[in-house]
């Protein structure tokens, strides 16, 4: 069995920034609608680390927006295929 390389709240980021490219507002306003309140600092600076990682594209605009790169994608859809498995569904 492959274990994904995202954790579950890396997940959780890359899921909101699915749908292209987003304002730090929309992202946070997306994080929070799910129960993932972090503050801003922590969401910055988590952020950054993903942009690192390779998974999102930081535009710094007038105001800052997000997008996902290609590797974002892949990796996603593999984490996803692991827990839709059959063997991890609840019976």
């Amino acid at each position: 069995m492959i274990i994904p390389d995202l954790t579950h709240l890396q997940f959780v980021f890359i899921t909101a920034l699915r749908n292209g490219r987003i304002s730090r507002k929309e992202l946070r306003s997306k994080l929070e609608v799910n129960g993932m309140i972090q503050s801003a600092t922590a969401s910055h600076a988590y952020m950054y680390a993903l942009e690192r990682l390779g998974y999102i594209i930081i535009h710094r605009d007038k105001e800052t927006s997000y997008e996902l790169t290609e590797k974002a994608h892949a990796e996603w859809h593999k984490l996803h295929d692991f827990y839709t498995k059959e063997q991890y569904k609840c019976k």
